[in-house]
């Protein structure tokens, strides 16, 4: 026992000198109380608390804890032999609680006999008549309690006293107390509003009354109710144990009020209580009815898989079908290898909703860095930001603040920080900002690049001009059309008739010189009205030509659109994310898919990437035409011989090359192939 005691000690100490854990450490006291055979080592314990929780260091939680630790203290100065000290431990009690009881089970009669005796030399008494049950007085701020006597003992002096109840009007009194005089209080207390008590099924329903919530039933319903009410129960159809305790709903006026009542996976109910006394009501259990919804959530793209999460939680792999979800909004994000898919979906009651999972990489927005002397107020401009850049459709868009003290580990291209990024949100866009002083004006550079690997992009921005999101929106999201649709013909506009007329043609339904009155019958004026009408796989044409009037058929081709390397406003790092993330997209054709890997291998130029780009684009096959086609892919694997400095092989590929006369480098309007490998000859051989 005595080793016990010695380890009980340590424990004591440890925790007074290190982390103070005052609950157990009562309990450290209290089996030193209980099982110790030198009972009067737990009066440094329990000291331990009188004094901590008398200086405000404790919570007022610990409350109970202090006053066991009073009653204990009493009986062990008394085992002791220092009754002095016991006897002003019952003193501490009566002056903090003049209505504390003692122990039965652990004081002896002779302690309680003397505590009776010390509190009638201490005390006088409170009598409250109050014609309504169950009010509550308040002595001095705090809830007072009633003795044995049925009245409330207070100490000696001036006091407050409020009797109060929900919905009733409060009296308020002050009185001077004698030790041994009982003052009465005359409380006639009036209902000035009405309650409404509830219950309902199933428990932890969210209560909202006129829109404003007010709390959460819980608990289980009492056992009076159980019985009293068997027949409503179950005329209801409820299970007993589904039914929550009483939810008093106070401080109602006169006149209607919704309650809406509300918890996940349940239809929300609403209900209007109409309030025409100021009383007392009671209401039948309201019943909520179960609200669910399936998911079927399908790759769609054929042979790949991914892992789904539906909210965060993990529910399996591809595919996920009839999945039980609640009604309402459900996040799901697909992991694939090649990307992440992430959608909001809104799932109704008895609803399937079938999903097809289509990677496409992340935009991660992950705040600004201020200035170390001061931030700027540009909240609204990033709130602006944030929801801007959730509006770009080819990314999906998050803002996650979490990183924002990486954001010089992501500026240097920090390796694990940009694996974390990659891991938590797959391949991704990074953005992120730091703010800057320029004459006395305050800007922000928005730093741009992508996961796979480091190649970054700048643009500044005024905070203070909301106008600049567009610019920094445009940056990001200005990729162009996978494809074009060309008639091959060029048009201008002739002023003098307001109409375009062809000036070049390579479609043998059209000639130089005809004029073009409509197209598919809507009226053109313009270049742009003529290009943008061209549909595949034809187009109806009206047209003017000498003299005659003629509607022709039209055919028209799908081509390949090219990114401008020269096109500051473009940013590449989106652009390479979105090509590589379409360059097997199942709803492309050939021609789409080829098109994407023309533009990926021109992002890996725009990077110094050569090799990545000369493999593109040996993958990408074109008609040998005019436009882009197999001519572009001949240029630009030229570029990537001529930057690696491989001219021997530049002249190889240009030697077998049995070109079409007509093929083009870059569009319709660029360079024949014949002359850049004639000009390609010419300069090697003089050089």
């Amino acid at each position: 026992m005595k080793r016990l005691i010695v380890v009980l000690l340590s424990v004591f100490i440890v925790f007074w000198a290190f982390s103070y854990d005052y609950v157990s450490v009562f309990k450290q006291g209290e089996e030193i109380f209980f099982n110790s055979d030198n009972q009067v080592n737990a009066i440094p314990v329990f000291e331990r608390i009188v004094q901590s929780y008398e200086l405000g260091e404790l919570p007022q939680d610990a409350y109970p804890m202090y006053m066991k630790s009073l009653e204990y203290l009493c009986l062990l100065y008394l085992k002791k032999g220092d009754s002095e000290s016991s006897k002003n431990m019952l003193i501490k009690i009566i002056k903090v609680n003049p209505a504390h009881k003692l122990s039965r089970s652990i004081f002896p009669k002779k302690l309680r006999t003397l505590y009776s005796n010390l509190k009638k030399n201490l005390v006088g008494y409170i009598d409250v008549k109050c014609p309504v049950p169950d009010y509550k007085c308040i002595v001095d701020g705090k809830d007072a309690q009633k003795d044995e006597s049925g009245k409330i003992p207070v100490l000696e002096g001036k006091h407050v006293v409020e009797i109060t109840k929900p919905d009733y009007s409060t009296v308020k009194k002050e009185v001077n107390i004698k030790v041994g005089k009982t003052v009465t209080i005359d409380a006639p207390i009036i209902r000035i509003k009405a309650s409404a008590t509830i219950l309902t099924s199933p428990q932890g329903v969210k209560v909202y009354l006129d829109g404003v919530f007010i709390g959460e039933t819980e608990g289980s319903a009492p056992l009076d109710y159980l019985k009293e009410h068997v027949d409503t129960i179950q005329s209801l159809g409820v299970t007993p144990s589904e039914l929550s305790d009483y939810f008093v709903i106070n401080n109602l006026d006169r006149g209607e009020h919704t309650v809406e009542l509300k918890k996940d996976c349940y239809a929300p109910l609403k209900v209007i209580l109409d309030i025409k006394e100021l009383k007392d009501y009671f209401y039948k259990p309201f019943v909520l009815n179960r609200s669910v919804g399936y998911l079927n959530i399908e790759s769609g793209v054929f042979g790949l898989n991914g892992d789904v999460f539906v909210d965060g939680r993990r529910v399996g792999s591809l595919p996920i079908l009839k999945l039980e979800v609640c009604s309402g909004s459900h996040t799901v994000k697909v992991a694939f290898p090649s990307g992440f898919f992430i959608k909001t979906i809104n799932v109704s009651k008895d609803e399937i909703v079938k999903v097809n999972a289509i990677p496409k990489p992340s935009l991660l927005y992950v705040g600004t860095k201020p200035l170390k002397s001061g931030m700027v107020n540009f909240q609204g401009f990033e709130k602006l930001l944030v929801s801007s850049l959730k509006q770009i459709k080819i990314f999906n868009a998050s803002y996650n603040p979490d990183y924002l003290s990486s954001i010089d580990n992501l500026l240097n291209g920090e390796k694990n920080t940009i694996e974390k990024v990659k891991q938590d949100y797959g391949q991704s866009l990074i953005v992120f900002g730091i703010e800057k002083r320029v004459r006395l004006r305050r800007y922000i550079d928005f730093y741009i690049f992508n996961t796979d690997f480091f190649k970054i992009e700048k643009i500044t921005l005024n905070p203070a001009n909301m106008e600049d999101v567009k610019k920094l929106i445009s940056f990001i999201s200005n990729i162009p059309q996978m494809v074009e649709y060309s008639a091959d013909i060029t048009v201008v506009r002739d002023p003098s008739i307001n109409r375009v007329v062809v000036v070049e043609s390579n479609n043998d339904a059209l000639k130089c010189g005809d004029i073009i009155v409509s197209v598919d019958g809507k009226e053109v004026h313009t270049e742009k009205e003529v290009y943008s009408s061209m549909k595949s796989p034809s187009v109806k044409v009206t047209l003017k030509r000498e003299k005659q009037e003629l509607t022709v058929d039209v055919s028209v081709n799908k081509r390949p659109t090219q990114i401008r390397q020269n096109l500051q406003s473009l940013c590449y790092n989106a652009a390479y994310l979105y090509y590589v993330s379409n360059i097997n997209n199942p709803d492309f054709d050939d021609v789409e898919k080829n098109s994407a890997k023309l533009n990926l291998g021109i992002c890996y130029l725009r990077f110094g990437m050569f090799e990545n780009a000369f493999d593109v684009f040996s993958t990408v096959t074109l008609p040998d035409s005019p436009g882009v086609s197999a001519g572009t892919i001949l240029f630009l694997k030229g570029v990537c011989y001529q930057e690696i400095g491989l001219w021997s092989d530049l002249q190889m590929l240009f030697k077998n090359y049995n070109f079409n006369k007509d093929a083009t480098v870059i569009n319709s309007h660029g360079f024949k192939v014949k002359d850049l490998i004639d000009f390609t000859h010419a300069y090697l051989k003089a050089h």
